[in-house]
Parts: structure tokens; sequence; C-alpha cells
């Protein structure tokens, strides 16, 4: 039977996660969930299993570790792997405690002194080597996120505000003007009425009024025939609004 680890979601929304490319990601969930993996987040794991799990090569894994370790995430010495705070996201019974307490036991002394001090250990890298930048593809996904926010927050500055056009009816002055050139000025005055009227008699509330009267408003004072038929009852020429240049019809 195989071996369960808890991971949680919110894994993928850590900062330290949301920062990493997808190949720091890949191997740090693996480390996490391998088969290797026990209760105390500490075993013993080679080159060998990384790579051929992993896909990755052993010169990209090894860089990608002293970038984990650099960071105080996990220590890779010997042979032994040790994932710092590991328990802290398992959710253990009595047994599975002891289990995790009698692993720690067996462990070299200077993973348990790391385990212990919460410092990173400090790996020293190659110098002829530069280093890897694993942030590339997460830089741009963190700069993107930023401009969404930026763009809502400037969208939000941006929306007009809604005035009253009657005393349970708010609109923007421009969602008005939108329904006075559809339907004109008469059917949207009923169409503002009779939305009044509904909401103050069945307390009813609407996100947005002008897209009510557009849904079933109109319908219920007869303005969608008068802006589908777009010709006059009386002369058949082409309405303006509503009404009729030709005849006069519609005109107060």
């Amino acid at each position: 039977m195989a071996n369960q680890r808890a991971i949680s979601t919110k894994f993928w929304d850590d900062p330290y996660i949301l920062e990493l490319d997808a190949e720091h990601k890949l191997l740090f969930l693996y480390l996490l969930t391998n088969p290797l993996t026990n209760l105390a987040g500490v075993y013993e794991i080679t080159m060998q299993h990384m790579t051929f799990h992993t896909g990755l090569d052993e010169t990209k894994i090894r860089t990608m570790m002293d970038d984990l370790q650099a960071d105080g995430k996990m220590l890779y010495r010997n042979g032994w792997l040790a994932i710092k705070n590991f328990q802290k996201h398992q959710k253990y019974n009595i047994n599975m405690r002891k289990g995790a307490d009698a692993i720690l036991e067996t462990i070299p002394d200077d993973i348990r002194e790391w385990l212990d001090s919460g410092k990173p250990f400090r790996a020293i890298r190659n110098p002829s080597k530069p280093p890897l930048n694993r942030h590339s593809s997460s830089s741009s996904y963190s700069m993107k996120k930023e401009e969404i926010r930026n763009s809502d927050k400037t969208r939000k500055k941006e929306t007009a505000p809604k005035k009253r056009f009657a005393d349970n009816v708010h609109m923007t002055e421009d969602e008005h003007t939108k329904l006075v050139g559809r339907y004109g000025a008469d059917a949207t005055q009923k169409s503002i009425e009779k939305l009044d009227n509904y909401k103050g008699a069945n307390g009813k509330r609407y996100k947005s009024d002008y897209r009510a009267i557009l849904n079933w408003v109109a319908d219920a004072v007869g303005a969608r025939e008068l802006e589908l038929s777009k010709t006059c009852p009386e002369c058949g020429e082409p309405l303006v609004g509503s009404a009729c240049r030709a005849c006069g019809w519609g005109k107060k």
C-alpha cells in the first residue's frame, strides 16, 4: 500500500512557491511526495532516484537543491534529505507522531541540528557557474498579477457614479443616455417608473437597474416593440429615437 502525504491546496498560493519557476516547483513537490518520504520528512535518497522520477538532469537538480538550501527550505547532505517544517503540514495521530519521533532518533546529528536551529544551510556554489534564475517564468507571472490588480483598481476608479432617476432606480448618466437612444425618452421614463414601483412594492434589489430594464422592464412597458420596429406606426418612415420626423408621431 502506498504511503499517504498531506499537501495543502494552499501550497500553490504560498508566496515562496509563487516565486519559483516550473522546474523548482516540480522538484520541491517531488521532495515532499516521492516514494522515499517518511513521517518525519527526513530520509535517504540518491541523485539517481531524483533524476529518474523527475526527468531532470543531475547538474540541474544539484543547482536547484543549492537554491532551496540557501533559502532554508531543505538540506541535502551525504545522501540524506531533510525538509524544513515538514511535520507542521501533516496531520498525525498518536501512533504517527511516535513513528516520526522514532525516525528522528536515527538521523545524523548534523541533520538534527539543522532542523532544530531554524537557520538555512548556505551551500557553496561553484563560482565558475552563474546562479540559476529560478524566478524567470514566475517573475513575469507575478508582474502580470500586479498589472491585473492595478488594472482592476484603475477600472474601479474610472467607474462613473450612479444617479437617482427615481426613489428606487439608480444608474449612470451614460446608461440613461443609452436607454433613451435605444427606446426613446418616453419609453425610458415609463421603464424607470415601472421598475421603481416594482422594487418599492416587493423590496427587490438589483445589482444593475440598467440591466434590469434591458432584461425585462422594457418588455413590460412595450418599449422593446418600439425598438424592434424602428419604423413609425403611422407613416412607416424610420424613427429617430422614439419620434418620427416625417409625420411627427411620438413627439410631445
